[in-house]
């Protein structure tokens, strides 16, 4: 790691031609040395040499594909100023920064990266992250800055990563109303229909303009934007196998039936267990005031009984998750809203008691975060709080990958739920070859390609589906 460096005088900083304001022209490495040690020293008092400029170069050549071969190749002041930037901020950050935000590789990406966080033990490093990310947004041409937002939705409490997962979300929510709608009652039909859309975006490629070059500052700045989304696709696919349930799930349909017999007629309920009629605020109700029955159909869908107290402690935790469920399946941040049905309270509940008996150890790690444990339900417990419901991804995603599982089991469903996972790890994939162009532009438009492509597929298999029924 390069020693910290300390400023020079007030004077001498005034007369950098390196800090970011626009410029066409072009200099060579060999000029931002002089004018680093015009402006810093190390702490050891050494000047600054091109071997310690070394680390920076690799790294960017790495990320974004920018090489500078020696001190006297000429190259855009842009370059120039981006590897200024990030030398500076890695040599002051006292964080090992360049091996923090290196491309993630297959043994080493993980779900728990983030540059956006209200978790105590990672703001330091989010916040020298978004230090790199606003210092280089200021020469990214503001339209282009528009229109990257603008795609993505401006929500400030997302960062562009989650923001990115949940546009991918809705691409494949809005492909699934299409078939869902037309395929009605024939789940293997339907799987088969989710493998097609599957297969049509492993198949898309990604081809760039050779002679379209993006600025150094740019690339680097939708590099790190998307740092922690290229964490998450290499990492989810491994996440989701390794948290998959490895128990057969029991039948409830007996259980369920006897339990809506006793709802009848001590609620007045007419309502099926798949229709949505519960809201965040009220589920709670049915547990509390069926707690034996509702225990009864934990049992049978797990094989796990479930005491009083360990019930009602599971409920407290399920709010969160089903929080993220109405916000995830309906964009609905409305706590009254009804848009939790039966299926989906037993689900949740099933999710931790899974976990309790069967679950495995999960340590959630990234680069730079102190040691946290490995436990994933004492990580959830921490992550409770009142008014701030960020949990990391790993874990949540845990608990989240379960519930669909059972889920899809109570309502019939397991082989297109298989098929409409396998079609998020595609969709995630395809993104990620857009992501990895580097380019404001040609990401945005791929994904508006990307979309209107599988949109189409989708459209064509819904109206084959119709006239063949008629």
């Amino acid at each position: 790691m390069t020693k910290r460096l300390t400023e020079q005088s007030k004077f001498e900083k005034d007369k950098s031609v390196f800090d970011f304001r626009a410029s066409e022209e072009t200099s060579t490495l060999g000029s931002l040395i002089n004018e680093l040690n015009a402006q810093y020293i190390k702490k050891g008092g050494e000047p600054i040499a091109a071997r310690d400029l070394r680390r920076t170069l690799d790294f960017l050549e790495q990320a974004i594909d920018v090489k500078v071969k020696d001190s006297t190749q000429r190259v855009p002041f842009s370059t120039l100023k981006t590897i200024k930037l990030l030398y500076v901020t890695d040599a002051n950050s006292g964080k090992h920064l360049l091996n923090l935000i290196a491309p993630p590789s297959e043994g080493e990406a993980t779900m728990e990266f983030s540059t956006g966080t209200t978790i105590p033990r990672d703001k330091n490093a989010a916040a020298i992250i978004n230090l790199l990310t606003n210092n280089l947004s200021i020469e990214v041409d503001p339209a282009k800055l528009r229109l990257f937002y603008n795609m993505l939705g401006n929500k400030e409490l997302h960062t562009s990563a989650e923001k990115l997962l949940l546009h991918s979300e809705r691409a494949n929510d809005e492909a699934r109303h299409i078939l869902t709608s037309s395929i009605r009652g024939d789940d293997y039909t339907l799987a088969c229909a989710y493998t097609k859309l599957s297969k049509l975006l492993n198949s898309l490629g990604v081809r760039r303009n050779s002679d379209l070059k993006t600025h150094a500052h740019e690339a680097l700045f939708i590099y790190l934007e998307t740092l922690a989304f290229r964490h998450f696709v290499h990492h989810y696919p491994l996440h989701l196998n390794e948290t998959r349930i490895k128990k057969e799930i029991g039948q409830t349909k007996e259980i369920m039936e006897k339990f809506f017999r006793i709802l009848r007629k001590e609620a007045n309920a007419h309502h099926s267990p798949s229709t949505k009629i519960f809201s965040i605020n009220n589920f709670h109700h049915l547990v509390f005031g069926w707690p034996k029955e509702v225990a009864a159909l934990v049992k049978a869908a797990t094989g796990f009984d479930t005491s009083p107290l360990l019930l009602k402690k599971n409920t407290v935790r399920s709010r969160a998750l089903l929080t993220s469920h109405a916000y995830r399946s309906f964009d609905c941040c409305d706590p009254d809203a009804q848009v939790i049905s039966i299926h989906d309270i037993v689900a949740a509940l099933c999710s931790f008691r899974y976990q309790q008996e069967a679950g495995d150890d999960y340590k959630p790690y990234w680069h730079g975060q102190s040691e946290q444990g490995k436990d994933p339900q004492r990580l959830y417990d921490k992550g409770f709080r009142k008014n701030d419901p960020h949990q990391h991804q790993g874990v949540i995603q845990i608990y989240l990958n379960r519930f669909y599982e059972f889920q899809a089991s109570f309502q019939g469903t397991t082989q297109s739920h298989h098929a409409w996972m396998q079609l998020q790890i595609s969709r995630l994939r395809a993104y990620f070859r857009l992501v990895e162009v580097n380019d404001i532009v040609g990401f945005v438009t791929g994904v508006i390609a990307m979309n209107y492509v599988c949109m189409d597929m989708a459209k064509d298999i819904a109206i084959k589906h119709l006239n063949h029924d008629k």
